[in-house]
């Protein structure tokens, strides 16, 4: 993926007066063949302020709809920290150290903290404060893995939901969820992000459905998503 990702965040801590930078990262996304042992990762600061960065992988888990981070070695990036002046970009290598065959897809994420330039000396030893975080998804691949998800429809107590199992090997991403009322021609489309919109191999993730939305048993109903970029109906 050769897409870039902008943000800029302003915010304060313990009211010290400090400010993000505008990062662009580049690529949003890392997948990793089993067989490939690197790929880069370039951070540039679009901004005029120089900022400090701290780069960290963990082992990433679903479990329903509960995310988890746990720290691993398996991933490193190089450097791990660094200091970027206003108008500098930098490349930097995430390297697989552990190289054992697998099954599976692995997934990881790639926080990268901007640190204050600014230090209360109030908060020293109480941890590092975060200006701000982004997290970046990688994977490693297994290219014999399929991407594979089944969604259906649920009622009950009163409550409605729409269930997504990922029964493939490799991730899917919902850029797009919504049930279509096929008697009434209604359509009720669930919020998703970044974060959400993610289901790791062998998860699954349920979606609950607004208020506004009356279960009819004698109704048909249609699940549409998009899936991996890829329009699909349930």
């Amino acid at each position: 993926m050769n897409k870039s990702f902008f943000v800029t965040v302003f915010t304060f801590l313990c009211s010290v007066g400090v400010h993000a930078a505008a990062l662009k990262i580049s690529p949003v996304s890392i997948e990793l063949a089993q067989s490939q042992q690197s790929s880069s990762l370039t951070i540039a600061n679009d901004s005029n302020e120089k900022t400090n960065l701290q780069i960290r992988v963990f082992k990433w888990q679903q479990k329903g709809n509960e995310e988890s981070y746990i720290p691993t070695n398996d991933i490193v990036v190089s450097p791990p920290a660094l200091s970027l002046n206003g108008q500098q970009s930098y490349n930097l290598r995430v390297v697989r150290v552990n190289e054992t065959a697998i099954d599976k897809e692995e997934s990881y994420r790639v926080w990268i903290d901007e640190l204050p330039t600014v230090v209360d000396s109030r908060t020293i030893g109480q941890g590092i404060n975060v200006v701000l975080r982004t997290s970046l998804p990688l994977f490693i691949t297994n290219p014999k893995s399929i991407r594979e998800a089944k969604a259906q429809l649920l009622h009950q107590d009163g409550k409605s939901i729409i269930e997504v199992n990922n029964i493939g090997g490799r991730f899917i991403q919902l850029t797009s969820l919504k049930l279509i009322d096929e008697t009434t021609k209604q359509s009720y489309p669930i919020e998703i992000n970044t974060l959400n919109g993610y289901v790791l191999n062998g998860n699954v993730k349920t979606y609950p459905l607004n208020e506004k939305f009356n279960y009819i048993a004698t109704h048909k109903y249609t699940i549409q998503a998009n899936i991996n970029g890829k329009d699909i109906s349930y």
